[in-house]
């Protein structure tokens, strides 16, 4: 069965490869974009394919009487051409793909689904699901089942279980996969930390990083690809964390790490926002909604969980290390006030983390940005040593760095000079909601004054 269920998967993440892809005709749109649909003996399947190389896998199931919808997040990784994803809670699995028009197959072990194009209409899943249950016989049996020679249904290798069975893929336990999902994780942190530079200079500036005027709003699309950007790169560390074999450990610490980075940034940025841990679709609108103050508690609990770990290449500035975390716990007790306590994380501490600009499609904010994003630095451990020290003084010191920088909008807040320096009111020191998570999800209510 293990085998059936990678059939489908391995088609879904070949598709996702195919999205992440350039087009041929260099318009940089892929058709792939938008829902596809598949049937099996007793059920449908509908995908939805974003652009940001997630979407959704939303089954409909029929036990002969009834019908059951059932929904999983998609995730997905590329690389050298192998195709990895995780899909829900326990679906993860790898494969290659091939397509003509609107039609797409995947071939696994000679096995080989089809799927179809189509707007997303529910009316076509509708006429899906009358096509299924007419296949169903009286009794609510498949009737295009078979049987071995001993009156055991054959395992069809077109079976879909629903996401809440349990299997498990061989996937994590291959170390270069694992590999290959925490670099997606560390181009979604790119992502991401160029969204956060963006509404950060915006709220300071009136203009984002391309020099245009802006406002910051609910509604604005900056704020929502910040806000799209940081779950989606905690989603692939939370898939990561959950699912990775254990004696992977290194690698589990080190999204672990990442994870802290990223929810250190949505507190800074939003106060309170969900705290989510795992990848199915119902933690992610059930996650405990936590404050500020509580995520920086839960940070600095696992961080000292997470203990010693080694990256895979001592010299390589470009992943998250011990020192990195000794940083934020330094600049999360500074952010609680409690200078004495950072200083004692700064002393001795040489971070040396960047992010790389030159995977991913960053190109256009190379000129404003350069190759590499600076985060935890000497240099910016000097500034957070300074500011616990002598806080009144701290404006001149970060005067002499190129902005935007990392770091600059959190100290201004720290330091009571947010307002002062860029004229904004005091609910607009925290980040609005998007109008469209909101609706997602019940949970969150809105910053005041938004």
């Amino acid at each position: 069965m293990k085998k059936q269920i990678a059939t489908l998967f391995a088609l879904i993440g070949a598709l996702i490869f195919i999205v992440a892809c350039d087009n041929s005709d260099g318009k940089g749109t892929n058709p792939l974009i938008g829902h596809w649909y598949t049937t099996y003996n007793d059920r449908a399947v509908s995908l939805r394919i974003d652009e940001n190389g997630t979407g959704e896998a939303t089954f409909y199931i029929y036990d002969g009487q009834k019908w059951e919808k059932k929904r999983s997040l998609l995730q997905y990784t590329v690389s050298n051409n192998n195709i990895a994803i995780k899909a829900g809670k326990d679906y993860t699995l790898s494969g290659r793909m091939a397509i003509t028009g609107a039609s797409f197959s995947i071939t696994n072990d000679n096995e080989v689904s089809m799927f179809t194009g189509y707007d997303g209409n529910e009316e076509i899943i509708d006429k899906l699901k009358a096509d299924i249950e007419i296949n169903f016989d009286e009794n609510g049996k498949d009737d295009s089942s078979t049987t071995n020679p001993d009156g055991e249904e054959d395992d069809d290798p077109t079976t879909i279980l629903p996401p809440d069975n349990v299997v498990q893929d061989d996937f994590w336990y291959s170390e270069s996969e694992v590999r290959a999902f925490l670099a997606s994780a560390y181009i979604k942190t790119v992502s991401f930390e160029i969204s956060q530079l963006n509404i950060e200079n915006i709220r300071i500036t009136g203009r984002n990083l391309t020099n245009h005027e802006a406002t910051i709003t609910a509604t604005t699309p900056e704020v929502m690809e910040c806000w799209r950007s940081v779950y989606d790169a905690i989603g692939t560390c939370n898939a990561i964390i959950e699912n990775a074999n254990e004696e992977f450990v290194n690698l589990i610490k080190e999204a672990r790490a990442l994870r802290c980075l990223l929810y250190y940034n949505t507190a800074h940025l939003w106060g309170k926002t969900p705290y989510m841990t795992a990848t199915d679709i119902e933690n992610a609108v059930n996650s405990p909604i936590l404050s500020k103050e509580e995520i920086f508690d839960r940070i600095l609990g696992e961080i000292d969980e997470i203990g010693t770990f080694e990256t895979e290449y001592s010299s390589n500035n470009y992943r998250i290390d011990e020192e990195t975390l000794r940083a934020i716990k330094g600049e999360i007790h500074l952010a609680k006030g409690e200078y004495e306590t950072a200083l004692s994380y700064f002393r001795n501490c040489t971070p040396s983390f960047y992010l790389s600009m030159t995977g991913g499609s960053f190109e256009s904010y190379h000129a404003i940005l350069g190759d590499e994003i600076a985060l935890y630095t000497p240099e910016y451990i000097e500034l957070m040593r300074y500011e616990a020290e002598n806080a009144e003084e701290t404006l001149s010191q970060w005067e002499m760095r190129d902005t935007p920088a990392y770091g600059y909008w959190a100290m201004l807040k720290r330091i009571g000079k947010a307002q002062g320096i860029c004229g904004c009111e005091e609910h607009e020191l925290l980040m609005p909601i998007p109008k469209e998570e909101l609706i997602y999800n019940r949970n969150l209510t809105q910053n005041p004054g938004y």
